[in-house]
């Protein structure tokens, strides 16, 4: 059962949708304030009618794919920037393709309990606060050297999560920005640098 503030947002929109401006729809969804369950429901009246709804999207949107049973993989198209915050919390997925992403906002993949690994590319340059928290299947993470923001729990909670692989040398770790408490909460034990180990004080 649709809400009224969807079916209405629909009505009023419908030029947009049936000319698959997804851009701008996404704008107006943004003005409209709609959260989880009304984007959620509005996401698969699109998809119900075989339109891709993001399409032209340089974002994936806040609380997109959040707590979605059928989402599995996912692989960005090229012109996405940044995976705004919780887009993906407590989906089901497994596989996801970072290319040409440049943002991962806050909780934007947390609680995914089926989420094992995680490749960041080069491109990747900032993670927000509690990226990955709660990630309780997650065991192996490897990480470009060009991240400009570490922030705070970004692995918190990730119970399998012992050892991160840094594609940069030893200095290049220490000289990442990292925020105070960007691993509170962690089961890390040690940074794999290609030129040694880094071990990672507890922050429990």
């Amino acid at each position: 059962m649709l809400s009224d503030k969807v079916i209405n947002f629909i009505q009023q929109h419908a030029q947009l949708i049936e000319k698959e401006k997804f851009d701008d729809l996404f704008w107006e969804c943004k003005r409209a304030a709609f959260d989880e369950v009304d984007v959620f429901q509005l996401k698969n009246v699109l998809l119900a009618s075989d339109i891709d709804p993001l399409e032209d999207l340089t974002v994936i949107p806040q609380y997109y794919f959040h707590d979605d049973p059928m989402i599995k993989s996912f692989t960005c198209k090229p012109q996405v920037t940044i995976i705004e915050a919780s887009a993906f919390y407590g989906s089901n997925l497994k596989q996801i393709d970072l290319s040409n992403v440049f943002e991962l906002g806050s909780c934007s993949f947390a609680s995914c309990k089926q989420l094992q690994e995680i490749y960041l590319p080069d491109n990747v340059q900032k993670i927000f606060p509690c990226c990955f928290e709660s990630c309780t299947h997650l065991d192996h993470v490897s990480m470009g050297k060009y991240i400009k923001i570490l922030d705070n729990h970004v692995f918190a909670d990730c119970v399998r999560l012992y050892n991160i692989y840094f594609r940069g040398t030893l200095q290049e770790w220490d000289d990442l920005p990292k925020c105070s408490c960007w691993n509170e909460g962690s089961y890390l034990n040690c940074i794999i640098c290609t030129d040694g180990v880094r071990l990672i004080p507890k922050r429990r």
